[in-house]
C-alpha cells in the first residue's frame, strides 16, 4: 500500500494523475474576525504534545512501519531512548520522533505529525498519509517536483478593508496592515531576484478568500504565500511563528487535535491536496529562514483547512509571523525594520524552496 500511494503522487506532482478541481469547493465555517478560519490557536505551554482522544474519527488511519520509511530516503533508525523515542538520520538530516505524539523534530525545527506515531508488537510506525504527504516533502522535494521551475509567485496578504484580522488594541495594532506592509516589501525582493509577483490584493480592500486562489490561479502561480499575524484573546503570553499548510485528506487541522474539539477530517481531496508535499516542502524552506532570521519561538509547521488555500492549482502556505496579542512581539511586528526581515526571511525560503525541487543546488 505504501509503495502503490507513493506512485501515486509523484504521479499527481507530474500531472499525470486527473485534475481534481473539479470537486465543489467548500467553504470554511466562519469565525470572528480573530481567529483565520481555525479555532484559537492554543497556547505554546498549553498546545497538546500526545494525541487527544478524538471526538468522532470519520475515517479509520492505515499506518505504516517507520522502517520502510527510513529505508526509502536513505536514513538510519536508532532508538536513544527504547520504545519512546526513536530518531533517523544521515548525513542531510536528523529527524526526533516520540511514540504517541504528533510532535516531532526535522533538523531542529518543530513539525506536527498528521496522526500520533504508534509502536506496535515493538516496531514504531506513522499513518501512510503522514508517509506519502509528510516525508516526502520533507525529504524528498526533488523527487515531487523535478523539473518544476519557480517562476510565478502570488502573495496573498491576509484580511483587508471592513476584515481587520487580529487587532491589539491598547496598541492600536491591526493585522491587515501589516501583513499588507510585509507582502508589499516581500514584493519588491522577489522581484529584485527575478521573479514575477501577482498580488491578492495591494490595497487595503476586501478580498474574498476563494478569490484570492482564483487571482493566483489565473496567473498561472508557481506557489502561493498567504501572509498573517496571530493573537490569542486574553493571552498575553503566546508568541512565535508558525507555518500552515492544507491538511491532507483524511487527516484533520492541528489545531482540531485540541481538547474538546471536533474532527474536521475531510473524505473528499481539496483542489490544493495534490500538492500537498510540495507545500510540505516550501512550508518547511519558510519556517527555516523564519526562525532563523527572527529567532522567534518555534509554533510549528502545521496543518490547517485555510479558504484561501482550498482551491489552489499550486503548493500553497500560510504563515503566522507573530502574535499582536504578545506586547513585546507585538511591538517587533510594528517596527518597519522587524517587517522587512519577515519580508527576506520568507524570500530566502521561497529561494531555497525553488532551488530544492528543482533539484539545484543552492548558490
Amino acid at each position: 500500500m505504501f509503495k502503490h500511494g507513493l506512485v501515486f503522487l509523484m504521479a499527481a506532482a507530474s500531472g499525470v494523475v486527473a485534475d481534481v478541481s473539479a470537486n465543489p469547493v467548500r467553504s470554511s465555517p466562519t469565525r470572528p474576525a480573530t481567529v483565520i478560519d481555525q479555532p484559537k490557536p492554543v497556547p505554546a505551554e498549553k498546545e497538546e504534545t500526545k494525541a487527544a482522544a478524538p471526538v468522532a474519527r470519520k475515517s479509520a488511519v492505515k499506518y505504516v512501519e517507520i522502517a520502510e520509511v527510513s529505508a526509502l530516503h536513505g536514513l538510519e533508525l536508532s532508538w536513544p531512548e527504547p520504545q519512546r523515542r526513536l530518531e533517523l538520520t544521515n548525513a542531510e538530516h536528523r529527524i526526533e520522533i516520540e511514540v504517541g505524539s504528533r510532535n516531532m523534530r526535522v533538523d531542529g525545527l518543530r513539525v506536527f505529525l498528521g496522526d500520533p506515531a504508534r509502536l506496535v508488537q515493538g516496531k514504531a510506525q506513522v499513518s501512510q498519509v503522514d508517509a506519502e504527504r509528510l516525508f516526502m516533502g520533507l525529504l524528498a522535494p526533488v523527487a515531487m517536483g523535478k523539473g518544476r521551475e519557480l517562476k510565478v509567485v502570488a502573495i496573498d496578504p491576509g484580511h483587508g478593508g471592513p476584515d481587520t484580522g487580529t487587532e491589539n488594541k491598547a496598541l492600536g495594532l491591526r493585522e491587515k496592515i501589516f501583513a499588507l506592509d510585509v507582502s508589499l516589501r516581500l514584493k519588491r525582493v522577489l522581484e529584485a531576484k527575478g521573479y514575477r509577483v501577482v498580488m491578492t490584493r495591494e490595497t487595503d480592500i476586501d478580498v474574498g478568500k476563494g478569490a484570492r486562489a482564483i487571482i493566483a490561479n489565473q496567473a498561472g502561480a508557481d506557489v502561493f504565500v498567504s501572509v498573517h499575524f496571530n493573537s490569542v484573546l486574553n493571552d498575553t503570553k503566546t508568541r512565535g511563528a508558525e507555518v500552515f499548510t492544507f491538511a491532507p485528506q483524511f487527516q484533520r487541522s492541528t489545531n482540531a487535535w485540541g481538547p474538546g474539539q471536533p474532527d474536521d477530517t475531510e473524505a473528499l481531496p481539496a483542489p490544493v491536496n495534490r500538492f500537498d508535499a510540495l507545500s510540505v516542502a516550501c512550508a518547511h524552506a519558510i519556517h527555516g529562514a523564519l526562525l532563523k532570521s527572527l529567532k522567534a519561538e518555534d509554533r510549528g509547521q502545521k496543518v490547517g483547512h485555510w479558504a484561501v488555500l482550498r482551491a489552489l492549482n499550486c503548493p500553497g502556505v500560510l504563515i503566522e509571523a507573530g502574535f499582536l496579542s504578545n506586547e513585546a512581539e507585538g511591538k517587533l511586528i510594528a517596527t518597519p525594520e522587524y517587517r522587512r526581515q519577515i519580508a527576506e526571511a520568507i524570500a530566502e525560503g521561497l529561494v531555497a524552496y525553488g532551488a530544492k525541487v528543482a533539484g539545484a543546488e543552492k548558490k
